[in-house]
Order: structure tokens, then C-alpha cells, then sequence
């Protein structure tokens, strides 16, 4: 008999459970019962309350860094595109995630903006921030030098926020994202780094 991943199942039942009832009304009762485990089980694996949370961030952030890495290294798209076409081709990737787990976003959406979530860990622990970094090094440099530092976070506030609201507006009106829209975002990330990498 396979071992049984509580780990796993609790994440999973944390995105369900926010999604339902919102991420001030989540408790590890809640998330007990939905993931089919005793609080004393879920307490095995993580500190608290807390910690179940930030993992649950952090999965996320997990998740999206294969799908980064599956599609520019393994893919190798890295050597045949652009600094603009790797952000829009960025933004995409974001939505498409956004859009097929939309339990991750309700509950990705809800921590970012909660009490929960600590500048350290936002910096730190933010893998895809790190990746995305790394990735794109020689652009964020350019941008830094011609407009600062923070200009780079706003950019990136800009692909990840961006995205969770077109994946929600889209995801509850039941519609796929069409052409025209997506030319618009194209659009608006080229206005935006054009304008960043202006000296």
C-alpha cells in the first residue's frame, strides 16, 4: 500500500477550504476534516497554523517554478526570444496556472494581501521572485540602472497581479481569453518596459 502524503493532502485542502469559506475564516478544524486527517496528524507535520499557510504559499511558488523551467530551460526558449516576448510568454504562463487551479488563486490572491504573509517571507521564500530574477538578470539590471529597483518590482506586481485578475474575471464568466485581450496585455507589458529601460 502506497504511503499516504498528508503533506500533500492538507495543501490541497487548504486551497479548497479557503475557496469556500475565505482565507480569516480557515481553521485547522476545517482543514482536518476536509483533508480527512485528526488535528494531532496535521500538527505532526506542520508548527501551527501559520506554517501550514506559508507552505502552502510556497507550494504554489513551487509548482509555478517547474512550469518556468519546463518552459524556458528545458524548452530552451530562453535562446530564441526576446527579454519582451520571455515577459508576455511570463504573463501567460501565470494566467494559464491562474486559470486551471483556481482554488491556488483564490488562496495565493487572499495571502498576499493578508496579515500572514511577512516581508521576509515575500523576499526570501518567494521562489518564482527569485527565478524570475535570475531569469531575467540582464533586465532587471537595465531596468535598476535606468529607473531602479523598484520599478523591477512594480513590473512584476504588474505580470503576477495582472494575471490573477484576468484568470478570475475570465474563470467566473466561463470564457477563454481571446486574441484581442491578449493583445492588449502584449500591449501594455511592452509600454511599460519600453518606458522602464528609457534613460
Amino acid at each position: 500500500m502506497a504511503k499516504r502524503d498528508v503533506r500533500g493532502e492538507v495543501l490541497a485542502a487548504v486551497y479548497a477550504v479557503c475557496a469556500d469559506v475565505g482565507l480569516e475564516n480557515l481553521t485547522t478544524k476545517r482543514i482536518s476534516e476536509a483533508a480527512n486527517a485528526s488535528e494531532a496528524m496535521i500538527y505532526y507535520h506542520f508548527k501551527n497554523k501559520t506554517d501550514i499557510l506559508e507552505k502552502a504559499f510556497l507550494n504554489i511558488h513551487t509548482q509555478i517554478d517547474n512550469i518556468f523551467r519546463e518552459h524556458f530551460i528545458n524548452g530552451g526558449r530562453m535562446l530564441e526570444k526576446d527579454m519582451f516576448d520571455v515577459c508576455v510568454e511570463t504573463w501567460m504562463l501565470y494566467y494559464r496556472y491562474w486559470r486551471e487551479h483556481p482554488a491556488q488563486r483564490a488562496f495565493y490572491e487572499s495571502f498576499i494581501h493578508s496579515r500572514f504573509i511577512s516581508e521576509e517571507l515575500w523576499l526570501r521564500d518567494n521562489a518564482s521572485f527569485v527565478f524570475f530574477t535570475s531569469l531575467f538578470g540582464q533586465l532587471m539590471g537595465k531596468i535598476a540602472e535606468n529607473s531602479g529597483e523598484l520599478v523591477f518590482s512594480f513590473i512584476w506586481s504588474v505580470i503576477i497581479e495582472s494575471a490573477i485578475a484576468m484568470a478570475k474575471r475570465v474563470g467566473d464568466a466561463g470564457e477563454e481569453l481571446n486574441e484581442r485581450v491578449k493583445q492588449i496585455m502584449s500591449g501594455v507589458l511592452q509600454a511599460i518596459l519600453s518606458s522602464a529601460l528609457e534613460k
